[in-house]
This record gives structure tokens, sequence and C-alpha cells, in this order.
């Protein structure tokens, strides 16, 4: 039995040399169903199961969206409203369901 791929998000603030800690992450499926929305825990990961595959069943696009700009408000940086990142997708194609994605961002430019 093949073992299913996952996807894998890790987040973290460069300018800082922090995680991104309680930065809202949402990810959809290639159909645009809703299949995580959750926060970034302390060691920089989106901790879901969909890192071990569970729930990614079709290969395609699928979004991870990235709530930059309020988290930055409420970690206490100064950033315009709307900031220059305020919303950010990222789009990585799963080719048959079995790869692993890794997605990660690095919030240094708002």
């Amino acid at each position: 039995m093949t073992k299913p791929g996952g996807i894998s998000i890790h987040v973290f603030d460069v300018s800082r040399g922090i995680a991104a800690t309680g930065l809202r992450v949402e990810l959809r499926a290639p159909d645009g169903k809703l299949l995580v929305s959750g926060a970034i825990n302390a060691a920089g990961v989106l901790d879901h199961p969909t890192v071990r595959g569970e729930g990614l069943t079709a290969t395609g696009i699928y979004e991870a969206v990235f709530h930059v700009g309020d988290w930055y408000r409420v970690q206490g940086v100064a950033v315009p409203s709307p900031a220059f990142l305020e919303v950010v997708p990222v789009r990585s194609k799963n080719r048959n369901g079995r790869e692993t994605n890794e997605l990660g961002g690095s919030d240094s430019c708002v």
C-alpha cells in the first residue's frame, strides 16, 4: 500500500528570527474546499493531519493562504492597512497524491 503524501507548512519571521506563532493559515483543495483553517505553532509549523496526507485525495493545485498583515498587527509591528503583503496565497501542485509538498513562508516584507 502506498503511503499518501502530505502538505507541510512552515512559517518564520526571518527579520526577527522567530517562528510566526499564531499566524492564521488556510489550506484549500484543488476544488476550492477548505481543508484547514488554523494557526502556526511555536515550532513554526501548521500542525494538522494534512501533514500526514489525511484529507488529501486529489491531485492538482492546493492553495495555502497566509494572513500576514493581521499577524504583524497582533505582534505590535506598525504596518499600514492594508499592508504591502496583507494576505499571501501560495499555490503548490501535487502531481500524484503521494508527494509531500513543503510550503514555507518567511514574513519579512510587509
